[in-house]
């Protein structure tokens, strides 16, 4: 407080926190009953704000997210904005353009790639009211390709073999292409020393 007590609260509301407040304001030992100024805080947010998409491409994926108005006014002229689209996918975002107080909508978002030109994006889908509301949806996209891609784990193998002998080496083989890989085989240096006892195909 100043040396008139006069003093000022700055109010920072949490990212989910919106509707009609009052306010009072007295001397801690006196607070005030009667209520002396009121506001309404406008919010909304998509729920989950963020998603992980694998997709492959020339296949469209249609995902549905909700729009919540966290306040009690409604909310009128609901636009989207979409940010962020390569330029081998296509993204379309629909919803309603008016939102009732306390209630839900649905934000739908289609997307589709043509290729796996460009095998990753971060697509944001900006939402927007008339009345100053707004919120983030965040689409991480990873586009595999239409054909096998086999990752070995690990990549490399140090080991040691006495001859006569055996060695037993495991590795975990993981496909992380857009199609089942078929007729796998497992191929060995040529030597006269060496052969692979475990079976040749996968």
């Amino acid at each position: 407080a100043d040396a008139a007590g006069n003093f000022t609260l700055n109010f920072q509301p949490l990212f989910t926190e919106a509707g009609a407040y009052t306010i009072a304001a007295g001397h801690p030992a006196d607070v005030p009953d009667e209520v002396q100024d009121s506001f309404d805080l406008l919010g909304m947010r998509v729920y989950p704000a963020a998603a992980n998409y694998r997709i492959v491409p020339l296949q469209e994926y249609t995902h549905h997210f909700q729009l919540r108005n966290l306040g009690d006014l409604p909310l009128s002229g609901i636009g989207l904005n979409v940010t962020g689209i390569p330029a081998n996918m296509n993204v379309n975002a629909d919803v309603h353009e008016s939102l009732s107080g306390s209630g839900t909508n649905t934000l739908t978002v289609s997307m589709e790639a043509s290729d796996a030109s460009i095998s990753m994006a971060a697509i944001e889908v900006q939402v927007t009211s008339a009345e100053g509301a707004e919120s983030l949806l965040t689409l991480n996209v990873n586009i595999i390709p239409e054909s096998p891609e086999l990752v070995a784990n690990p990549s490399y193998i140090e080991t040691a073999m006495t001859r006569s002998g055996q060695s037993v080496v495991e590795l975990n083989v993981t496909n992380n292409g857009g199609v089942v890989a078929q007729n796998i085989s497992v191929d060995i240096p040529v030597l006269d020393w060496m052969e692979l006892i475990s079976p040749v195909n996968i």
